[in-house]
């Protein structure tokens, strides 16, 4: 972020002295350098965008790590916070999620393993290692 905000302020800078001499006295080198104010606040403008679809290409971070998953989650609020721990609980046994339209928001993850004959510590550990992936870098230790 800080590289996209020192060439948009210089750029800005530069053009709000630089248009009036240019403009208003009619001075040579200010016409020379408002090239460079406009490239600065292009460049700018491009590392802005470059660093937000970075930001949206990045996983969901996760604030809660290890030690907070548990049997006794809703398996409606793993699905729809966290949409790619469907096909994480899917892949590991539990079938009638993949049929399921919609996912009861009372519905734990306990039983939703005692539904389809699974033991919910398996389930309750690949969780862990999902969210633990996902970690905030602050968090992590």
């Amino acid at each position: 972020m800080r590289a996209s905000l020192v060439p948009i302020t210089t750029g800005c800078t530069l053009r709000v002295l630089l248009e009036p001499l240019a403009y208003g006295n009619n001075i040579a080198i200010a016409w020379k350098a408002l090239p460079v104010s406009a490239f600065a606040e292009l460049t700018a403008v491009l590392l802005f965008g470059f660093n937000l679809a970075m930001s949206l290409a990045t996983p969901i971070p996760s604030w809660f790590g290890r030690k907070q998953v548990h049997e006794r989650m809703s398996v409606y609020w793993l699905v729809s916070s966290y949409p790619a721990t469907r096909r994480l609980l899917i892949d590991n046994g539990l079938t009638t999620l993949a049929a399921a339209q919609r996912v009861p928001k009372s519905l734990s993850l306990r039983e939703a393993a005692q539904a389809d004959g699974l033991s919910s510590a398996v389930l309750v550990e690949k969780l862990a290692d999902f969210f633990e992936s996902r970690l905030a870098p602050s968090l992590r230790k």
